[in-house]
């Protein structure tokens, strides 16, 4: 074997391969610092203006599709009943909105929501573990067959002895404000669900792409919408109350008093939810 050429074979594909790494470094870095660039003088042009953001902007550019749901039947929701009730789809109560109820148990289906109410307390959650109750909800979730899907705890709170915890479907990531489950524990013990039927619906991403509009354009537009200070900006989906067919892309911005306003990503209007 000729050693000599060999090794400058060898020396060759070491130099080659410092150049490709330097040049993801450098990459790197500039794609860091024009990350810290962008929100230092997009914060800047917002304080300007009178917007206050104290965490993270979003820098997103891309496109997003609209979401549609597929919904189902009740009759398609029977294991979901019978975890419940202990009842077929068939021992149902009620005309328009239809329910059952079996020993304490009550599951009634409303025009978007359902509630489920347990007056047994034979499901039991450890409410002093923050941990061990979102483990215990989540595999009591999975039990009763409510959504084989992801769920993000949004919120706990007390009051009194009373638990209460939110969570929000997520989506590839994505939450969907509209569609939330809400757990009530009292004294350790489950007396009440309640969420979006839509948790239960098959979900479809459309073809269809449009861009999105980025947060700090938003906020420059809008600034008269903003009343207090911004925590934080998360990018997901809501079905406004004038769009009949699809979740849209929305910006949710978190406000320091706890309230939360919402802009439709595709075009930047603000979002009435009161109507």
């Amino acid at each position: 074997m000729d050693w000599a050429r060999a090794k400058n074979i060898i020396l060759i594909i070491l130099i080659l391969l410092n150049i490709f790494l330097f040049i993801n470094v450098i990459s790197v870095k500039n794609s860091f610092n024009e990350t810290g660039q962008y929100q230092k003088i997009a914060k800047q042009a917002l304080e300007t203006a009178g917007v206050i953001v104290t965490g993270a902007l979003p820098n997103y550019s891309g496109q997003l599709g609209r979401i549609s749901y597929t919904e189902k039947d009740l009759l398609e929701l029977q294991e979901v009943i019978n975890e419940l009730t202990g009842l077929n789809y068939n021992d149902a109560s009620g005309s328009d909105e239809l329910y059952w109820e079996n020993g304490g148990r009550r599951l009634q289906f409303l025009a978007d929501n359902f509630v489920y109410t347990d007056k047994t307390g034979s499901d039991t959650f450890n409410a002093e573990d923050e941990k061990k109750l979102n483990k215990q909800i989540m595999a009591w979730i999975k039990a009763k067959g409510l959504s084989d899907r992801d769920l993000k705890q949004k919120s706990l709170g007390k009051n009194g002895n009373i638990v209460t915890v939110e969570y929000i479907q997520q989506y590839g990531r994505m939450p969907l404000f509209s569609n939330k489950i809400v757990f009530a524990i009292e004294d350790s013990k489950l007396i009440r669900v309640e969420g979006s039927k839509r948790i239960f619906y098959d979900i479809k991403l459309s073809k269809q792409k449009d861009e999105i509009i980025s947060p700090h354009i938003v906020l420059l537009t809008n600034k008269d919408s903003v009343q207090g200070v911004i925590s934080s900006i998360v990018l997901g989906y809501l079905r406004p109350k004038d769009e009949e067919l699809y979740d849209v892309p929305v910006w949710q911005m978190s406000l320091l008093s706890g309230s939360e306003i919402y802009f439709n990503a595709y075009t930047g209007e603000y979002i009435n939810l009161s109507n």
